[in-house]
């Protein structure tokens, strides 16, 4: 079998669902032994041994994605919105202390705008949404007390940008004035996802660092953000 014939996390998701998506930044395989390919400019490809293969089961992909794949709203929104509210509550409500469970049910109530009803009660202690050592986050966390979640997302359901932190773009932000604490981020757009029908869900894919002007776009006071990195 070829290092690359079995997918899992999202290209496993990819192939599952036939989903389309921007190509990605990070691709995960199972293989006979761990290594890294990086020799394809923007992508890694990271090869994990047999042990860290989750079984067929959708909310595994999606839970081994969330560790281990670089962090992309559009496959987790295409996903689970093929899995479901009802596939999703299920599962929830099989962990629903479970800081993956709960990661992926606020995600679908976020993206979908759409209540799960939950008939169990959640708990667990308070998780970010995004890892502030490997992405640019919001200065200011909105709590969510139903999920017990820190949403730190740059943006909202219908605009989110996601800034992976890369040596050049920490390096950029330290020589610009307008990386304050307000968190805005210079660079310049690539590739935006287009509005759904329902006007729900806008995602922005990918982008490169600008020396042009930084532009805040309007959100809430508590929260300003630009379009953004991948």
């Amino acid at each position: 079998m070829d290092v690359y014939d079995r997918p899992v996390g999202y290209t496993w998701l990819i192939r599952e669902f036939g989903l389309t998506a921007f190509p990605l930044s990070h691709e995960s395989y199972i293989g006979a032994r761990a290594r890294s390919d990086a020799t394809r400019p923007g992508l890694v490809r990271e090869i994990f041994p047999p042990s860290y293969w989750p079984g067929d089961d959708p909310f595994d992909h999606l839970v081994f994605a969330l560790k281990y794949d670089d962090f992309n709203l559009d496959i987790l929104d295409q996903s689970l919105t093929a899995l479901g509210s009802d596939r999703i509550r299920a599962h929830v409500e099989t962990q629903p202390n479970g800081r993956y469970a709960r990661q992926l049910g606020y995600l679908y109530e976020l993206l979908s705008g759409e209540q799960l009803k939950v008939t169990v009660a959640i708990g667990g202690s308070y998780v970010n949404l995004l890892d502030p050592k490997k992405y640019i986050v919001a200065a200011i966390s909105e709590k969510s007390t139903r999920w017990h979640i820190n949403d730190n997302l740059l943006g909202s359901a219908r605009f989110c940008p996601v800034v992976r932190r890369i040596a050049a773009i920490d390096g950029h932000r330290s020589s610009q004035p307008c990386f304050n604490a307000q968190s805005t981020t210079c660079i310049s757009k690539k590739r935006v996802r287009p509005m759904t029908s329902s006007g729900k869900r806008r995602h922005l894919t990918a982008s490169s660092v600008s020396s042009a002007p930084c532009a805040t776009l309007a959100r809430p006071a508590q929260r300003r953000f630009c379009p953004k990195l991948h």
